[in-house]
């Protein structure tokens, strides 16, 4: 206080910075609304400066003091958390201050210069490898906030729950955060990162360059070694032997933490086993093809300037997930798959109408070790209730629109099954309602020059499911079974007259369904509305179909129903 009993600039600034959102995180909102309630009683306030505190004196008696900051407090009652008469000559002083300021016209904006200026290494340092990359994908999927630029800079983040508060000053004391911690935290660098980009101080590219991990030079090396081996020995030339020394290779590769080099390479060593084994589907264009693909990425991981790409072809053993905020998700089907690196399992399809984009809850498990894939458990999958608190089976979510609360992502816009992600079945789809955008085509040209448009040659995707269209069909042509392939192919056209090839491989898996296509493409009653993923091979469009869905709304998955 000064010669005249006014509050003076630097506690001023402080009590001011202590709102209602300032003290319930240093106490509770109980405490706070009790303090409120006394001091409408009449409790009343008097204060003195004392060196490095403020005493105050309340009206029943009771002494109190706190340093700026209230890094420090002291009371005459018997509490040793903040109590409610250190709230009462807070909130006190508080409305002393606004009546000395009460002939002000406007509010003054904070200074928050410190905030754009608080360096992204720094913070870095502070958080987890985990807590960093978190904060670096929600900024790049566009987590919503709100700012506010007042006295106080506030960053609420709406439907995740987190709200953190910056004053002028600098201190880490002066903020407040809902979760309640006093100093750093994971929140307070979130809230930093995205006011900076909020300013344009700072960028998505910039985040994604901070990240960093070490690259195996041993791993890269020997797989060049061994594919440069396979291309002068010639594939014709190679011992059965050559899968066993992929599959060791993939294993250096798993303990030198290069997880994307050994899924590769355990889809080489498949691809190589099938083509000495005379099998006619694996040709030796696909395997020359992937064998291009392993040694760009081992060049890429040397060479490449881009640290976001790297991490990419980094990879990961196994997938991180992202807390984002609500999703509601539009579920339109799902399907069985094996892949050639081992695995099978259950993939059910949503979409999202703001962000125009495809998710995916993928169940599974691994093969290369047990052998055969066995359908009767990848149909448990399928029946089986998910994690989200809700009464529903991946059946049933490929049928119903749904909406998830504090869900969990990865980057490939995969859904965790975490437990603490709940959730609520809206409607049962209704697919003429969706409004897919740029994800759905009935005529061909203009997907085929969408495709070439967004789907260059890449390392790695951003999103698996960028090949996901949904083809509103005009009319299907006669099937026809190739014997050497050993692959269904369908016809189906659009209004004018435009030809895309639906293929379905023979295997234990799809034999019955290449017979159910068959009958219902003699009996003309394939539906016209179709869920499938386009590819090209060999200069030809193939789409490879997942869900049918019929003038009546039924749908039907195709490997599963």
């Amino acid at each position: 206080m000064d010669s005249n009993g006014h509050i003076v600039n630097e506690w001023k600034e402080f009590i001011q910075s202590c709102d209602e959102i300032f003290l319930t995180n240093k106490a509770n909102k109980g405490l706070y609304k009790r303090a409120l309630k006394d001091i409408d009683n009449g409790i009343t306030v008097a204060a003195e400066q004392q060196e490095e505190e403020l005493v105050c004196h309340l009206s029943d008696e009771t002494v109190c003091s706190f340093t700026l900051g209230l890094t420090d407090f002291t009371c005459s009652c018997p509490s040793k958390k903040i109590c409610k008469h250190v709230l009462i000559a807070m909130i006190s002083l508080q409305q002393v201050i606004a009546g000395e300021d009460s002939e002000k016209a406007t509010e003054e904006v904070g200074d928050f210069t410190w905030v754009l200026e608080y360096d992204l290494e720094e913070i870095r340092k502070k958080l987890t490898d985990k807590q960093f990359h978190d904060i670096v994908f929600r900024a790049k999927f566009g987590i919503q906030a709100t700012i506010e630029e007042q006295e106080n800079l506030t960053i609420d983040f709406g439907e995740m729950n987190e709200k953190v508060r910056f004053s002028s000053n600098p201190s880490w004391s002066w903020t407040v955060c809902s979760c309640k911690e006093q100093e750093f935290c994971i929140h307070r660098a979130e809230a930093m990162i995205h006011y900076q980009l909020f300013k344009d101080v700072l960028n998505v590219q910039q985040l994604e360059q901070s990240r960093a991990r070490k690259i195996s030079n041993d791993a890269i090396q020997e797989v060049q070694n061994l594919l440069q081996e396979i291309a002068v020995t010639g594939l014709t030339k190679l011992p059965f032997t050559i899968s066993h020394r992929i599959e060791r290779l993939a294993v250096f590769c798993h303990s030198e933490q290069m997880p994307r080099l050994e899924k590769q390479l355990r889809s080489l060593s498949t691809l190589l086993s099938k083509y000495l084994l005379k099998n006619a589907s694996v040709s030796q264009r696909s395997i020359r093809q992937l064998m291009t693909k392993i040694y760009l990425m081992t060049q890429a991981l040397q060479h490449s300037a881009s640290q976001s790409l790297k991490e990419k072809l980094i990879g990961e053993h196994q997938t991180t997930y992202t807390d984002i905020q609500n999703l509601h998700l539009i579920g339109v089907g799902a399907k069985c798959w094996q892949t050639s690196s081992g695995y099978e399992g259950i993939t059910a399809y949503f979409f999202n109408e703001s962000k125009q984009c495809w998710f995916t809850y993928s169940a599974m498990q691994p093969t290369y070790y047990s052998g055969q894939a066995s359908l009767k458990s990848v149909q448990s999958f399928y029946k089986k209730k998910v994690n989200w608190d809700m009464s529903a089976s991946l059946e049933d979510l490929s049928r119903h629109t749904f909406t998830l609360q504090r869900c969990k992502i990865n980057e490939q816009y995969r859904l965790s099954s975490s437990e603490q992600t709940t959730g609520t079945i809206d409607a049962r789809t209704n697919v003429s309602d969706v409004r897919f955008g740029s994800c759905s085509f009935d005529n061909w040209e203009a997907l085929r020059n969408f495709y070439e448009t967004h789907h260059s040659y890449q390392l790695v995707e951003d999103n698996q499911e960028g090949n996901l269209f949904f083809f509103d069909v005009h009319a299907w042509g006669d099937s026809e079974f190739n014997d050497v392939t050993q692959t269904l192919r369908i016809p189906i056209y659009d209004k004018n007259e435009e030809r895309l090839i639906v293929s379905i491989a023979y295997n234990q898996e799809t034999k019955y369904l290449i017979k159910v296509f068959e009958r219902l493409t003699r009996k003309n009653r394939l539906h016209h509305a179709l869920l499938g993923k386009l590819y090209k091979v060999d200069g030809e469009y193939r789409v490879e179909p997942i869900t049918l869905y019929s003038p009546d709304g039924e749908i039907t998955n195709i490997t599963l129903d």
